[in-house]
């Protein structure tokens, strides 16, 4: 497990670090207006993309893993499944994209080639058997190398001067090569696909628990693509480009609290069976860490971010420099929710995160739909840092436990330096 997990760290490190310089490379040859153009379409896709999922995910890897007799019919219903909700998203991405919300015409053609990708991405229900199996450096080669055929089609995009409609195109191979890669592993199995079928009971069960995760999941992307999807349609696109620029730099300075939730939620968890006290230690100890990382990371990213964007993205985009101390904030915030994840989960609060981030989301639709139209990128970020301030600190007191953590997380944030002790 540990093996398999360091592969996968290793594959997101690397697809961050090439992800960022190729980004950067892509954002100088496309400009500003061209790069927001592009980053719009991924994000509709990539809200589409948790519906196109169905909140499948982790119930297929715990039935794989509990009943491997039944194999076949859990592959074959899931791909169908995934397949038909993939085909009507994509269905629905083109109407979006056909219906005049954006005012340039580059996204009647870009967003229906992005959005071929959920398509691909049905056949990701055989990951899923992977990590039931924890076969995850098998995965991980077969992503690695998906990944890597991207970044290279995209430097050949580049040096040949492709439209932009290809470095969309380039998002789809990524997972067409994903694909290939997961079906050969399926071949090279006992069965193959001869041995998938379909169960309509199977799949009612799938959809009767599943549809409230995938809600909850969306309510999750939509709060963090609203403002991208929403600029988009109401700014010129050259505002969205300077965005995702500058949230390209931020992405980096996002992973270590997802190291440290992985560190953190098996200890949790053992805590909170052994010892009340020490379960209460531990999350105030998660939360100083979080506290620390918030300033470790946003401190060089405001005081460094402006230089470090202009020496990536060029001149075109030194606006995006100074849009990251409003970034830094997010970032906080960021940190603080992660680590708060580590003690809803340990406490199985599935439905309070529902009802949160369903708030949350809507809060932020509703004030981008005020803020965007009076100042633009930096009303999208007040918009998106004050909803994920809602839903981190604002509704604890909607569930009495919530509301014991959040003293926790105010103490750790106010004395990051002074370890636990019960007043």
């Amino acid at each position: 497990m540990f093996g398999g997990g360091a592969m996968l760290g290793v594959e997101q490190v690397l697809r961050m670090v090439l992800g960022l310089f190729v980004g950067a490379w892509v954002a100088r040859h496309l400009g500003p207006a061209n790069f927001g153009l592009l980053n719009g379409a991924l994000a509709v896709v990539a809200v589409a993309g948790v519906v196109a999922s169905l909140g499948l995910s982790s119930i297929l890897v715990r039935d794989l893993a509990t009943s491997p007799p039944d194999e076949g019919e859990i592959l074959g219903t899931s791909f169908v499944l995934r397949l038909a909700a993939s085909s009507v998203l994509w269905l629905v991405c083109v109407g979006i994209a056909w219906s005049g919300v954006w005012a340039e015409a580059a996204h009647w053609l870009l967003l229906p080639v992005a959005a071929l990708a959920l398509v691909a991405q049905s056949m990701d229900v055989v990951e899923r058997k992977l990590q039931s199996q924890e076969k995850l450096k098998q995965l991980t080669v077969i992503r690695c190398v998906a990944m890597l055929i991207t970044f290279g089609m995209r430097a050949g995009l580049i040096l040949s001067d492709a439209p932009l409609e290809a470095f969309a195109l380039a998002g789809v191979c990524e997972m067409v090569a994903a694909a290939a890669g997961l079906g050969w592993m399926i071949r090279r199995g006992r069965g193959g696909f001869g041995a998938w079928s379909f169960s309509a009971a199977r799949a009612r069960a799938f959809l009767r628990e599943g549809l409230p995760l995938m809600i909850a999941g969306l309510a999750t992307q939509i709060q963090g693509y609203s403002d991208q999807i929403m600029m988009g349609a109401m700014e010129d696109s050259s505002e969205l480009g300077q965005y995702a620029a500058a949230l390209r730099i931020v992405i980096i300075c996002s992973f270590p609290p997802l190291i440290l939730q992985m560190i953190a939620a098996p200890e949790i968890a053992r805590a909170r069976q052994i010892d009340e006290g020490l379960y209460r230690r531990r999350l105030h100890d998660t939360y100083r860490a979080a506290m620390l990382l918030a300033i470790a990371t946003t401190v060089p990213l405001v005081v460094f971010g402006p230089v470090a964007v202009t020496w990536l993205f060029g001149d075109a985009y030194r606006q995006a420099g100074w849009l990251l101390p409003l970034f830094g904030f997010r970032l906080f915030l960021t940190n603080m929710g992660v680590a708060r994840a580590v003690f809803l989960n340990t406490e199985g609060m599935s439905r309070f995160t529902l009802v949160t981030s369903v708030i949350g989301a809507a809060v932020n639709v509703g004030l981008n739909l005020f803020l965007i139209p009076r100042w633009g990128v930096t009303g999208a970020l007040i918009a998106s840092s004050f909803s994920f301030a809602l839903t981190a600190f604002g509704l604890e007191w909607m569930d009495r436990r919530a509301s014991g953590n959040l003293r926790l997380m105010v103490s750790a944030m106010a004395r990051p330096w002074r370890a636990y002790h019960r007043d």
